[in-house]
């Protein structure tokens, strides 16, 4: 997949890089909006969008006032919104444009993978569809094309990711109250060290460190050593 960068500068042909195969919608005509402050960006994306086989107006905005001119200028019914707008807070940018402009389909387009992080709250906006960090051309014609049939495009796969993401974090936030010791041991455990191995690498006694592994296994609720690596994993121990 050519990712959009490489479209813009030269790396790809736009006309490389918009995929044949875009379905019954793809004679479909449209018209769309980029807002982006990067015009670099909007400038390269219009580009690209406008070299495929669809039927697409396409124009640009550099800010959202300008932009929701533009919308009520040129029958604008889906918006690409980037997350790239200085000093705004853009899920309250699509709520209020949900006020104002309720019949515009909103595709946000991510420019880091940290902003996933208030998906939920775009999503209770009513946006129709994201599209993450650098994606590829054929990306935003998918999008564009799924948004425009009423499918929403890559919300439930985004969500889903910072779900996981959310869970892996709280895993690491529990330390088990384990003192450093009983830390430091478990992660000889977790590599694969026996007890007697554990004692010779601390200079303790085999007793103690069978000791250090019960209270581990009480503390953290495990029963198998399978258990015990995936807690130490878990706590970023190695």
């Amino acid at each position: 997949m050519t990712d959009f960068k490489n479209a813009i500068f030269g790396v790809d042909t736009p006309s490389d890089v918009i995929s044949d195969d875009v379905g019954e919608t793809e004679n479909e005509s449209h018209n769309i909006l980029i807002i982006d402050c990067n015009p670099i960006f909007r400038e390269g994306l219009k580009a690209c969008l406008s070299a495929g086989d669809e039927n697409w107006s396409i124009f640009v905005s550099g800010d959202i006032d300008s932009g929701i001119l533009e919308v009520d200028e040129n029958n604008i019914g889906i918006v690409l919104l980037s997350t790239n707008q200085e000093n705004l807070d853009i899920v309250e940018v699509v709520k209020n444009i949900g006020v104002s402009h309720g019949f515009l389909k909103i595709i946000i387009t991510f420019h880091s993978v940290d902003e996933y992080a208030r998906i939920s709250e775009y999503v209770a906006t009513g946006i129709k569809g994201a599209i993450e960090p650098n994606a590829a051309i054929e990306t935003y014609s998918e999008a564009i094309n799924s948004v425009s049939v009423g499918v929403n495009f890559n919300i439930d796969e985004i969500l889903e990711e910072v779900s996981k993401d959310d869970e892996e974090k709280n895993i690491k936030n529990i330390d088990y109250s384990l003192t450093k010791r009983e830390k430091e041991v478990l992660g000889l455990i977790s590599s694969g060290l026996s007890n007697k191995e554990i004692a010779h690498y601390y200079t303790l006694s085999v007793r103690t460190v069978e000791t250090h592994r019960q209270n581990i296994r009480y503390k953290t609720e495990s029963n198998t050593l399978s258990d015990l690596i995936q807690v130490a994993a878990g706590l970023g121990i190695r």
